[in-house]
């Protein structure tokens, strides 16, 4: 039970809210009973996405280690392929595909992109047959690729 309330507590610190707002607040959770305060946190936690999740699962330390640098891995191939080099997203997705295929080294089947799923779902599908350190090496060979590519950001006019 302590353990609940100590993620309570954080939640309240972490809210911003000064010490005479907690405390009217805990006043007004008093008034309202528990079974409302409940009913109103589930209601809440429909409308959540489900990626929300993770953000809470980080603040409270309940996800792996391993998981959390999967996610960092992940964060940095879209970073670096979408706003380092620029490539729209299914590009993106087929640069990766290939080099990760044309690779010396032996990896897993890689997952179709589907453009609905989304570009940081494919990468987290790809990152379960591919490990973190392939996905940024190629990534990496992409992205330097486009980024120094000879030409100009201001080209100059004739």
């Amino acid at each position: 039970m302590k353990l609940a309330v100590d993620r309570v507590i954080l939640l309240l610190a972490a809210s911003g809210l000064d010490e005479a707002t907690i405390y009217r607040t805990m006043r007004e959770i008093e008034r309202i009973g528990a079974s409302r305060v409940t009913m109103e946190v589930e209601k809440i936690r429909h409308r959540l996405p489900a990626f929300a999740k993770h953000y809470t699962d980080e603040l409270f330390g309940e996800t792996s280690p391993k998981e959390l640098e999967r996610r960092r891995v992940i964060a940095r191939v879209d970073e670096m392929l979408r706003h380092e080099a620029k490539l729209p997203i299914s590009q993106a997705a087929r640069m990766l595909s290939v080099s990760l295929m044309k690779s010396d080294r032996s990896i897993g089947p890689i997952p179709k992109f589907k453009s609905k799923q989304g570009f940081s779902d494919w990468l987290s599908r790809l990152s379960s047959t591919v490990s973190s350190a392939e996905l940024l090496h190629h990534a990496t060979k992409i992205r330097n690729e486009y980024v120094h590519k000879a030409g100009s950001d201001w080209p100059l006019k004739d």
